[in-house]
């Protein structure tokens, strides 16, 4: 549409023309469909009634107007729709009105002329930046042809100056080359060397903090779970109703369990370090697997899930094994069962099978009817800190240790692990262990059966143990008492000491026929005790020591053995245990319960 014809007509006031023109190009506009033409009719019908007179009518063009440009986001036209209807309601005395178009016309005038600013600075910069650069070039190629004459004259001087000396130098600059090789080479080699040392001392502190705080949390939390462990076990032999001692005995196994995730992870610490000893034993596999039954019964209840268990009958009563480790495994993938099922039952069951190993073995195999596993899935679930899927972490939780303590303790055992899984049908996992019948004789250093000095250890005393005196240093009242109601019973004279220095006091003062040391107690610590006990250089100095300890770090016992103490025992205490390692150096037998379970530990 010409704005020349159109300003002819209306400078005429040949306003009617004016309009039918402007019709005409509305129809076009509408035709082919375009946005633009059509708001700037509405406004230039607008002005031609503003001209004529007719001010509600233009009123009305302008903001048909006005809405087709916003539609359109005409910047250019709404500016001037604004403004016309900032005149047009002048006109008419509404005020706010026109303020209000006034404020937005100048709004958008204002944007048009940054932008075109903006517009016209990106333009400058540009030819600025052209021009700068071609300056550059012409810098380049000016500097490039002065290198070019230069090296020209360079080379005619070479040329003619340096052919009679050419071998001498040829000689001199292998040998710089050389020198300067062997130089650069020898600096790297320091610097890399220093960089190595670096690492290795970065290293060696990482680990001894790693090492420091796994000690640490292993103290402070295995002494306060001595106090409950204890205080159950000296409940359990007190006269209780049978539902009162089920209760203990879940109070036992849960402080169990809460050891067992203590364990996972210094066992983790220990397989990084290549240190994770195995400890074999006899033990009666239905009473682990009764344990196991009791222990996550509950667990299984609360989600809906039945637990069974099966045996087979052609299994001996007693194996030899790592009951604890077992039971660690076990736990571990029956744990697991109840977790991500949430319907079905889990069967625990335990055959022979002489083909899996290519020779007797035991096969305990944990089914349950759960989640699954995918494939994607299943060739990293024996890998540290994996779970099922991303998901499960959130949903199901779990540090994803225990697969891979698993996997660890299986083959120390000499055994293997394995699953058959489909998602969404459950998961079927087993491992299997050789098999060695506790008939078969597994003698300690001394010659003495293991299984005997266990069975020895948990029912009568020597005829020493009623006259035997012992002392017992334990700074933690809670743990006096349960090594005071632990040895109930027993017929020793319990002699109890809060401190190293009390203790060697005691010693100094009476006799006893052995000392049951606690290593980290407040005036003088265990060790520095057993140190001054050994230097009185009388008969006294000979008495056996066993350290009771809550650290449970690899290198523990070598250091305790080393600084004067016969042997040791960790908390959370088994009151079987402890009572037969006392038996055992009481009657003389120092190697036989030693080497059961705290020999082991040296690797």
């Amino acid at each position: 549409m010409s704005m020349t014809i159109l300003a002819k007509l209306v400078n005429l006031g040949r306003y009617d023309d004016a309009l039918l023109y402007i019709e005409r190009g509305i129809t076009a506009a509408d035709a082919l469909g375009v946005g633009s033409l059509v708001s700037n009719a509405w406004l230039n019908m607008a002005r031609v009634h503003e001209a004529k007179g007719a001010l509600d009518l233009a009123v009305d063009y302008a903001t048909r107007g006005l809405e087709q440009a916003q539609e359109n986001r005409e910047r250019a036209r709404l500016r001037d729709l604004h403004g016309i209807l900032a005149r047009l309601y002048a006109a008419t005395d509404d005020y706010k009105l026109a303020y209000e178009h006034q404020s937005q016309s100048q709004k958008f005038r204002e944007a048009i002329n940054t932008a075109e600013v903006n517009q016209l600075g990106k333009v400058l910069e540009a030819q600025m930046d052209l021009e700068r650069k071609e300056q550059e070039i012409a810098l380049l190629q000016r500097d490039q042809e002065i290198s070019a004459l230069r090296l020209a004259s360079e080379s005619t001087w070479r040329n003619a100056a340096l052919i009679g000396t050419f071998l001498l130098l040829g000689v001199i600059v292998g040998l710089t080359i050389l020198l300067r090789a062997k130089a650069r080479a020898t600096a790297e080699a320091e610097i890399r060397s220093g960089e190595l040392l670096l690492a290795q001392q970065e290293l060696e502190h990482a680990n001894e903090v790693k090492s420091n705080i796994l000690a640490m949390t292993s103290h402070e939390v295995r002494t306060p779970l001595n106090g409950i462990m204890g205080m159950a076990q000296v409940l359990l032999r007190a006269g209780m109703e049978p539902k009162e001692k089920r209760q203990v005995e879940t109070i036992l196994n849960s402080a169990n369990m809460l050891l067992a995730l203590l364990n996972d992870i210094l066992d983790m610490s220990k397989i990084e370090a290549g240190k994770l000893d195995i400890q074999v034993e006899t033990f009666a596999l239905r009473d682990l697997l009764t344990d196991l039954a009791d222990l996550w019964q509950a667990k299984a209840n609360d989600k809906g899930v039945a637990l069974q268990m099966q045996v087979a009958p052609n299994l001996p009563l007693h194996i030899v094994g790592d009951p604890g480790r077992i039971r660690q495994v076990l736990s571990n993938l029956i744990s697991n069962a109840i977790k991500f099922s949430s319907h079905g039952a889990v069967r625990v069951s335990v055959c022979k099978d002489d083909t899996v190993l290519e020779t007797p073995a035991v096969v305990f195999r944990v089914k349950d009817q759960g989640i699954g596993i995918s494939e994607a899935h299943k060739s990293q679930l024996f890998e540290p800190f994996t779970q099922v899927e991303t998901g499960a972490t959130r949903t199901y939780g779990g540090t994803g240790l225990g697969l891979s303590i698993c996997r660890h303790l299986v083959g120390l055992m000499g055994g293997q692990i394995d699953f058959v899984s489909r998602l969404g049908e459950g998961t079927d996992f087993w491992f299997a262990l050789p098999l060695v019948d506790s008939a078969i004789n597994v003698a300690g250093p001394d010659g003495d059966d293991k299984g005997a000095v266990l069975q020895g250890a948990s029912t009568v005393k020597n005829e020493q143990a009623s006259r035997a005196r012992l002392l017992i240093a334990e700074d933690n009242e809670t743990n006096r008492l349960v090594m005071r109601e632990m040895l109930h019973g027993q017929g020793y004279d319990l002699v109890f000491a809060e401190d190293g220095a009390q203790a060697l006091e005691l010693v100094v003062a009476q006799s006893f026929d052995l000392i049951l040391m606690d290593v980290h107690m407040p005036v003088m610590d265990g060790p520095m005790a057993v140190r001054e006990i050994r230097a009185l250089g009388t008969k006294k100095a000979q008495v056996p020591v066993i350290a009771i300890t809550a650290d449970a770090m690899e290198g523990d016992r070598h250091q305790l053995i080393s600084g004067g103490m016969n042997d040791y025992i960790s908390k959370p205490i088994d009151r079987i245990k402890l009572i037969g390692l006392i038996e055992a150096f009481l009657a003389g037998k120092q190697g036989a319960e030693i080497s059961l379970q705290p020999m082991a530990d040296m690797g």
